[in-house]
């Protein structure tokens, strides 16, 4: 079989509509692009199961270790494209057209990342929303790897050139139907942050997600506090300027 073009790697847990959503979105790269699709389950439950099985047979049961980074490398390990793309099943598509167009185009072969935008919501209503930039579709080299128990980033890698397509997903991720919802989940996220922050002293990157996580439950004492302990010892990532 002649190599695909792009893998697409998605963990997979969550609830059935979402996930549904997630991959029908997919489908116009996988029919249009020599694509190949990964599913990495981390724990679903039988109806999501059988939901992703009709999609590929290609799937991975992961046992979940609260690490981020070893899922996307369970993924990352099996995939075979030339072009590595990861989502998450929280994440849909309303339009692929330009993300096919660049895998297509002699265009892809001079570039190391490609972007598009992920827009995150705060309500339910999908009314209020940031966009941000997001490096997910990667050059698949031999040491492609991911790193971090949470908000994981990619290594192995030397961007010499990123491109910005005109797409995005829509992104549910931060909505919660309550305080007790969200706090659950920034709590866990704000462990598995300590964890790599004493981990990785000098990671800048690190501690301004792990201060953000208490900012974002209006912890503002616990937030400054980290803030105030890592600038103490001067860096030059952008991240302590952040911080």
């Amino acid at each position: 079989m002649k190599q695909p073009i792009l893998t697409i790697s998605i963990l997979v847990s969550g609830k059935y509509n979402n996930v549904k959503k997630c991959l029908d979105s997919i489908q116009p790269i996988l029919n249009q692009v020599p694509s190949e699709l990964i599913l990495t389950d981390t724990g679903c439950d039988t109806e999501v199961r059988n939901l992703i099985e009709r999609y590929s047979d290609n799937i991975i049961d992961f046992n979940w270790i609260q690490d981020f980074s070893a899922a996307r490398n369970a993924g990352l390990m099996r995939a075979k494209g030339l072009w590595f793309m990861y989502l998450d099943d929280d994440e849909w598509f309303d339009d692929t057209t330009d993300i096919i167009r660049f895998l297509l185009s002699d265009e892809q072969k001079y570039y190391d990342v490609a972007l598009y935008y992920q827009r995150n919501y705060s309500d339910e209503k999908m009314t209020q929303y940031m966009d941000y930039a997001v490096d997910r579709i990667i050059r698949h080299t031999g040491n492609l790897h991911f790193e971090n128990k949470i908000h994981e980033e990619y290594k192995g890698i030397t961007v010499r050139k990123s491109k910005q397509l005109n797409a995005f997903v829509h992104h549910m991720g931060y909505v919660f139907k309550n305080d007790e919802e969200k706090k659950k989940k920034y709590k866990r996220n704000g462990e598995l942050l300590e964890q790599e922050c004493l981990e990785k002293p000098d990671n800048m990157r690190l501690w301004h997600q792990y201060a953000v996580n208490f900012w974002c439950i209006e912890d503002w004492d616990r937030s400054v506090q980290i803030c105030k302990k890592v600038i103490k010892k001067e860096n030059n990532s952008p991240y302590w300027d952040m911080l």
